[in-house]
C-alpha cells in the first residue's frame, strides 16, 4: 500500500472499497494518517504485514461477499538482501488468485523488468511504460 495514493486515488474515482496491505510499520502509520484526511475513510480497510500472506485474508472476505476486485501489485524497485526474489512471489501469488474473485490484475514494475504473456489463467493485455516505471495489465 506505501501511503496508499493509489488506492486513494481509486476511490476518489469511484472504487467502492480498498484494502490497503503494508509490511512496513512506518509506512503503516503514514498510510492511516493518509485515510483519516480523506472522506473515503469509511470505504478502506488496512492491514498490517506481509501482502504475499495478508491477501488471502482479502480473499476470503471478498469470497464471503461474492464480490470481484482489481490486484494492484507494487512491488519495491529496490531489490534489497533477502527480497532478489520479489518478482517471482508476485507471479507465484497471482496464480493462486481465484478467477471468480478477480476483474483485472495490473503490476506496476521496473522497466526492464518483463512480466510473461501470461500467468496461470490470466492473460497479459498491455503494458504502458512511465520512465523508469512499467504497468502491466492482466485480465
Amino acid at each position: 500500500a506505501g501511503t496508499g495514493s493509489v488506492g486513494l486515488e481509486a476511490l476518489s474515482r469511484g472504487a467502492k472499497f480498498a484494502y490497503f496491505l503494508e509490511k512496513d510499520r512506518y509506512a503503516f502509520q503514514v498510510l492511516n494518517t493518509n485515510i483519516s484526511e480523506c472522506k473515503e475513510q469509511n470505504s478502506s480497510e488496512t492491514i498490517l504485514g506481509d501482502s504475499f500472506e495478508t491477501i488471502f485474508e482479502v480473499l476470503e472476505k471478498l469470497q464471503k461477499r461474492k464480490e470481484k476486485a482489481i490486484f494492484y501489485f507494487d512491488p519495491p524497485f529496490a531489490i534489497r538482501e533477502g527480497n532478489e526474489e520479489i518478482y517471482n512471489k508476485v507471479i507465484d501469488t497471482i496464480e493462486r488468485l481465484p478467477r471468480i474473485n478477480v476483474e483485472k490484475i495490473i503490476i506496476e514494475h521496473q522497466t526492464g523488468i518483463d512480466f510473461p504473456e501470461s500467468i496461470g489463467k490470466y492473460n497479459k493485455i498491455k503494458s504502458k511504460r512511465f520512465g523508469k516505471s512499467t504497468v502491466t495489465y492482466y485480465e
